[in-house]
């Protein structure tokens, strides 16, 4: 990539070439999740940023930060990595951020009572994602070593993960637009200055949930369901 250059490819080519990127588009508001086959032009254009300073942003990131995005080789190789960075970090942190929030919520909301709405929401994203990944599991993953194969699946089987792949995007579409309800309800984020350490904690860990779920949905949409969808017959 040259100085003035824009990369090539769309916005979730940019990401799957180095994951650092993410951390770019992250700033700028960048969809390159849900709408990742989008060219940087048109998701600058859509986020209302300048392309230049995007471009500039890319080019500047350190040369510690960079790394070779291929994490995997096979499309079984991504279940893995998707296995262990997204499905085991939400059974793990969703159900002790629900509890941190109730806790937030019981102590915070006589002074901030969006804590409530925060909690019944965060509620809501966790009973839909932990669902969302068991039927991942169930119902897309134990084929996908087989589709890579070549082995030809059953019409009937076939015509399951063929729907699978379309539901899971819609939920995907849900998950992402109930993470800009939190986003908005939380300020960005950002804790009130009087809020206690329990919220500040709270909101650090509502990001880090976003940011995850972003490369979650990132990795399936735009890398793993395109790759089964291909070998398809």
């Amino acid at each position: 990539m040259t100085e003035a250059e824009v990369p090539d490819g769309s916005v979730g080519e940019v990401v799957e070439e180095n994951p650092f990127h993410s951390e770019i588009f992250e700033k700028h508001g960048i969809d390159y999740w849900c709408n990742g086959d989008r060219s940087l032009e048109a998701a600058c254009r859509d986020a209302g940023v300048d392309v230049d300073e995007v471009v500039a942003d890319l080019q500047n990131l350190d040369v510690d930060e960079v790394e070779d995005g291929v994490e995997w080789e096979t499309p079984k190789e991504l279940v893995d990595v998707i296995e262990k960075e997204h499905h085991t970090y939400l059974r793990t942190e969703l159900p002790m951020l629900r509890e941190q929030a109730l806790e937030v919520e019981e102590s915070e909301v006589g002074e901030h009572p969006e804590t409530r709405e925060i909690r019944k929401l965060l509620q809501e994203i966790a009973d839909e994602m932990l669902e969302h990944v068991r039927e991942e599991e169930e119902r897309l993953f134990p084929y996908v070593e087989e589709v890579q194969r070549g082995k030809p699946l059953d019409d009937d089987v076939e015509e399951r993960v063929r729907a699978a792949l379309q539901g899971f995007e819609g939920d995907h579409d849900e998950i992402a637009e109930a993470f800009e309800h939190l986003s908005s309800l939380t300020d960005g984020y950002s804790a009130p200055d009087d809020a206690g350490p329990g919220y500040q904690s709270m909101v650090e860990a509502l990001k880090d949930l976003e940011r995850n779920t972003h490369m979650h949905i990132h990795r399936e949409n735009n890398m793993l369901f395109p790759r089964v969808e291909s070998h398809l017959t």
